[in-house]
């Protein structure tokens, strides 16, 4: 049975049809991309499963007990706790789970030894064992691994969550969607504000899961080596494609193609029977005329197929400019102790695509900023060729004012533009009559992107740096963006994460990690090739009050090890307060009284089975079961009475 099902679903936004017919099914553990320009739907589609949006009509249909995690793309974690204790209370069920197991022990603790304290200590171990069974006494570990995995350092863990940044937050709010452990997780544009270590740890830890997968990205090698069901919305029509991204681009061409000579042809029999009819209506042959006309009123008339690009991009620098673009020599550059980069020294020659990459807070935007010449670098010097004309699209997009209308900010080039030109321009990105008169601050993420684009292909550089250009892009705008500036005949420097970008452009790749610039002669298959991708910065652990020993838990927990380079390095430990050490200690001899029971039992058991002449094949067998399962119990909770008591003796020691 599919765990979630849609039939039939139409839903409208005014008079606007988003959703017309839509059909989806979803089987436990498939993996399914969504994909469709800015606008399509996608998200409205993600709203109607999981329950926040209802359609208009249609069915959906979800299993019983069905558990979804959603990440909208609005959605960020927000607060004062510090980040690790953030992510971790939103695994409610769990924390909710804990906290009834603190209570059962202190409840039990409160009692004398007796036949109340006996039921309380079958209560507490019950629910330990279920705390257990789903995961508990791991939770710390799987929360590290999950912050480490996306990015955030050791330091990052006790920073308050108001005071990370808005992408931040939204990558919080992401490890907290993963570590809920659904049976289906609904992912909006999960990689946004990921590096390209993050969005690798995330592919793999993703196709390790057992849930299954919804999910919406403009990052084509991530669906690409995800999911192998696609669905595309086009015009509030849902199709289902049996295979990856790859697949769904070649069959949907082909349909395209398909469609666009269905059509062609179509408007060729319409025009020869108007003709026909025009010649003919008035004669001998006004009969056969009025038939032509009834039979070109009855006839369904194919609509003419959409282009989804909304893109058309040409890149044209004004003049050649000289042989060599940039010469960088001695360049450093730190902030307090934290070294970026020292004695770099770079040269950039006319026509060179190059790929700056390296993991979110390297440097790579401020290595930019001082090629630019907007921040001074603490030694070296960086100068421009002959004739070079740099321009920069910021991924912050600080070209744009938001006072103005869409017109008037790109008049600002030229005032003198005419009306035609200007809407000419406007259109080959995508804005129409409706959109002229919006203000800046109105656009999307992905409009005010394009109008930044707009406004620096207008200007024809010859040497242009970008810094992220493609977020807030949908797919036909990146795609269309990729041609451009494949075709470019100037000199670019791109700031990326979106791998397919880097693959199908780049011919240099210069990276900046760990306080160093690595400059790689070749592409971006061949650099990846060399094992040099980058690495995430230093690993992400539970704070040290709460660090269990890492040589167990990780090994036994769901999520998969972080990848090379990802693991912390063990700090020393340090000392417990009060509180928790004596709450260990309770937590120890609570454990001692379950080893204890679960031993008593599994000895009866043995005495039985000893004498299975007197038994029942059925209860032999159960009796058999249970051994095992009381044998399973008791190896992993005398390995949690070691661990337990190590963190004792480190933490506290017998103080």
């Amino acid at each position: 049975m599919p765990l979630v099902s849609l039939s039939g679903i139409d839903f409208d936004y005014g008079r606007l049809p988003i959703l017309r017919g839509a059909d989806l099914a979803l089987e436990p553990g498939q993996r399914a991309a969504i994909v469709g320009r800015n606008g399509s739907g996608k998200s409205t589609l993600f709203g109607i499963i999981s329950g926040a949006l209802r359609p208009d009509r249609g069915a959906v249909e979800k299993a019983r007990r069905l558990r979804i995690a959603h990440l909208a793309q609005d959605r960020a974690l927000a607060g004062e706790l510090p980040l690790f204790a953030a992510v971790r209370g939103e695994c409610r069920e769990l924390v909710a789970l804990e906290e009834r197991c603190h209570q059962a022990l202190a409840a039990l603790e409160a009692l004398p030894p007796g036949e109340a304290h006996d039921a309380a200590a079958l209560r507490y171990a019950a629910l330990q064992h279920e705390f257990e069974t789903r995961g508990g006494y791991d939770l710390d570990q799987r929360v590290a691994a999950t912050l480490s995995g996306l990015g955030f350092a050791v330091a990052d863990c006790e920073r308050p969550v108001a005071r990370l940044s808005g992408g931040e937050q939204r990558v919080a709010a992401l490890a907290a969607v993963l570590l809920q452990g659904a049976d289906l997780l609904l992912l909006d544009e999960p990689t946004n504000h990921l590096d390209l270590s993050a969005i690798e740890w995330l592919e793999g830890h993703l196709a390790a899961q057992k849930s299954a997968l919804l999910v919406v990205s403009h990052d084509r090698s991530f669906l690409g080596n995800l999911c192998t069901i696609t669905f595309h919305l086009k015009d509030a029509q849902l199709t289902r494609y049996s295979g990856d991204y790859a697949f769904f681009e070649k069959e949907r061409a082909e349909r395209d193609r398909l469609a666009r000579i269905a059509y062609e042809r179509q408007q060729e029999e319409i025009a020869r029977s108007e003709e026909y009819i025009r010649r003919n209506i008035v004669g001998q042959k006004t009969k056969q005329a009025q038939s032509r006309r009834r039979s070109l009123e009855k006839m369904e008339r194919l609509e003419r197929p959409s282009d989804e690009r909304t893109l058309r991009v040409r890149l044209n620098p004004a003049r050649r400019g000289g042989n060599t673009v940039l010469v960088a020599e001695g360049l450093a550059k730190r902030f307090g102790e934290k070294r970026l980069f020292a004695g770099l020294d770079l040269q950039l020659s006319r026509g060179e695509k190059i790929g700056l990459v390296g993991p979110n807070g390297a440097g790579k935007t401020t290595l930019v900023r001082i090629l630019m010449g907007k921040l001074p670098p603490d030694t070296g010097s960086v100068r421009l060729g002959k004739d070079i004309d740099l321009g920069f699209f910021d991924q912050h997009l600080d070209l744009v004012s938001d006072a103005h209308t869409v017109e008037a900010e790109f008049r600002t080039l030229d005032p003198t533009m005419s009306e035609g030109e200007c809407r000419g321009q406007l259109a080959r990105f995508g804005f129409f009559a409706d959109d002229l008169d919006k203000t800046v601050a109105m656009l999307s993420g992905g409009e005010r992107n394009r109008l930044s684009l707009l406004k620096l292909v207008y200007q024809r550089h010859n040497f242009l740096i970008l810094d992220e250009p493609t977020n807030h892009l949908d797919i036909p705008a990146t795609e269309s963006l990729e041609e451009a500036l494949a075709a470019y005949a100037g000199t670019l420097l791109v700031i990326s994460h979106d791998r397919s970008l880097l693959d199908g452009l780049v011919e240099r790749v210069i990276e900046v990690k760990a306080g160093s610039v690595t400059d790689f002669p070749g592409r971006w298959r061949e650099f990846l090739a060399r094992g040099q991708t980058a690495a995430p910065g230093p690993s992400a652990r539970p704070p040290t009050e709460r660090a269990p020993a890492a040589s167990n838990g990780a090994a036994r927990g769901p999520s998969p090890s972080p990848p090379p380079g990802a693991a912390a390095k063990p700090a020393g430990p340090a000392p417990w307060s009060k509180n928790r050490l004596a709450q260990r200690r309770r937590e120890l001899a609570a454990l001692e009284t379950s080893i204890a029971a679960a031993q008593a039992e599994k000895a009866e058991i043995e005495t039985a089975l000893a004498g299975s002449h007197a038994l029942g094949r059925e209860e032999i067998m159960r009796l058999t079961g249970r051994h095992q399962e009381l044998a399973a119990a008791l190896e992993r909770r005398e390995e949690r009475w070691a661990r337990w008591a190590e963190e004792i003796e480190a933490h506290g020691g017998q103080g």
